[in-house]
């Protein structure tokens, strides 16, 4: 019995087809959540609020403590600096949450090439016929073949590793390969803001990598 790692999940799960609705409902219900954060975190009486209600100050010299009130000076630049403390994050929020929604995506590409491949087997040949020089990453050998418990888990596993290599590179090229692997037009105008998406998330990492 092979015990290799990259046996995909799906094996583990027994999925049958690609589940449009988990990963419609993932995206749809986390850009909900996060617009419920993001309109909390951008809310100035909520912060007013907060500090009024749960902060103090103390005299260092009298020991005696008073609250925080907006109504006077001290008070409204405490809220205020705190305020700028929270934007400041919640933009740090933000890019996550692209990172986070690219990687959705690309996830969500991976798992639609694996079901490409295991509904049409013979497209893998997609590989050898359009981008020969990642053949060798299929692995595809008779020994290999022999370790498995069956043709159906080497066939998961060979659909994985084809999918891996079709969604490598840029996004863009990752949703050409398969609109010729299904041999129909997508809608170019969706490709473009997923593509921005990705492209933005790549700009991000870049950045933070030349701040080094």
């Amino acid at each position: 019995m092979n015990t290799n790692t990259e046996t995909i999940e799906l094996t583990k799960n027994e999925k049958k087809s690609f589940d449009y609705g988990y990963w419609f409902g993932l995206l749809l219900f986390t850009h909900s959540k996060y617009s419920m954060v993001d309109s909390y975190l951008k809310d100035k009486k909520a912060y007013q609020f907060h500090v009024e209600n749960q902060w103090i100050r103390t005299n260092s010299q009298t020991n005696e403590s008073r609250p925080i009130l907006y109504s006077d000076s001290e008070g409204k630049s405490i809220i205020e600096s705190f305020q700028e403390d929270i934007n400041e994050m919640n933009k740090l929020f933000a890019n996550q949450f692209i990172v986070y929604n690219a990687t959705l995506v690309e996830s969500l590409l991976q798992e639609a090439f694996i079901f490409v491949f295991l509904q049409k087997p013979q497209r893998i040949n997609y590989i050898y016929e359009q981008m020969p020089i990642e053949k060798e990453r299929l692995g595809f050998c008779l020994n290999e073949f022999l370790e498995f418990e069956s043709k159906e888990v080497y066939l998961q596993t060979l659909c994985s590793r084809a999918a891996s290599i079709c969604i490598g590179g840029k996004f863009k090229d990752a949703l050409k390969r398969l609109e010729k692997l299904l041999k129909a037009d997508m809608n170019h105008d969706h490709n473009k803001i997923i593509i921005e998406l990705t492209v933005k998330r790549n700009s991000m990492f870049m950045k933070i990598k030349n701040t080094k």
